[in-house]
């Protein structure tokens, strides 16, 4: 379970710089409608884009290694970090951090090592969190809701959840394919419906993210999209996969440290939408 973390830790760097550089080069593209073929041309002659994508990518091949040797309910929380990375880099392309936000993140780190700190070491012992479907459920209408809407922080936090929902999805059916991988059986791999599904939702969540990034800041985008796929993650391994989360004694310790997480984030987005400055808008 370390080696996972740590892993995840390291695909939680990358993320949060891919982020900021995609950001960037999403901005200087036309915006499109999610899913729009244009949108891949664009974004694939934009330079900032493309150097953003290979961090990006990095990021991936991290996040399937943490996945192979640890459970989804350890990995995709982990994820959560790359919102502070990429808030640090935001001073790079002229967007200050303010002492607001750092506190959020701090919040928001803490909250994630309670989490983690108490979570059992049995990862199969059942959960009977079944309603867990629900709660996905809702979370996803509710960010199609806000994505549909013209205010911008809105707007960029509703798609930002929507993909990571999605991406999340990506990374649970990677579980079901990851050891077919590990052992070597690419022809059977190649016939698991897991394996075109999960490449399907991951390029999916990629372009709808790039949207949520043309929407404004990249605060609400990427607060949003790291908040929605470590919650979605953390409910899909508690009832598909069976894995431990939100029970024993220290059941209490987790909802408290991930809810304070999640506050963390939540946080952070108010913040940067009250203080988004006109450089923070969307691109052409």
């Amino acid at each position: 379970m370390v080696a996972s973390a740590l892993i995840a830790l390291l695909a939680a760097a990358a993320f949060g710089a891919g982020a900021v550089l995609q950001h960037h080069g999403a901005n200087l593209v036309a915006r499109r409608f999610p899913l729009h073929p244009a949108l891949v041309r664009d974004l694939l002659r934009q330079p900032w884009w493309l150097l953003g994508a290979v961090v990006d990518l990095v990021g991936v091949g991290l996040h399937l290694l943490a996945l192979s040797v640890g459970p989804l309910t350890v990995v995709q929380p982990v994820l959560v970090l790359s919102l502070v990375v990429g808030l640090l880099l935001q001073p790079l392309f002229g967007r200050p951090v303010h002492r607001g936000q750092l506190v959020s993140a701090s919040v928001t780190v803490v909250g994630l090592a309670a989490f983690l700190v108490t979570l059992p070491r049995d990862p199969t012992s059942p959960t009977g969190t079944h309603w867990a479907s629900g709660v996905v459920a809702t979370l996803v209408l509710v960010a199609l809701a806000y994505g549909l809407t013209r205010w911008p922080p809105a707007r960029a936090a509703g798609l930002g959840t929507i993909a990571g929902a999605v991406l999340s999805l990506s990374a649970a059916l990677a579980k079901a394919w990851l050891p077919l991988l590990a052992a070597g059986a690419l022809g059977v791999l190649v016939r698991t419906w897991q394996l075109w599904a999960g490449c399907a939702l991951g390029l999916a969540g990629v372009l709808i993210t790039q949207v949520a990034f043309q929407a404004g800041a990249l605060g609400p985008s990427l607060a949003a999209l790291t908040v929605s796929q470590p919650a979605v993650g953390v409910l899909l391994g508690a009832l598909v996969l069976d894995e431990a989360v939100f029970s024993g004694p220290t059941g209490v310790v987790q909802a408290v440290g991930l809810a304070g997480a999640l506050t963390g984030v939540a946080l952070l987005v108010m913040q940067t939408s009250s203080e988004a400055g006109p450089s923070d808008g969307p691109g052409p």
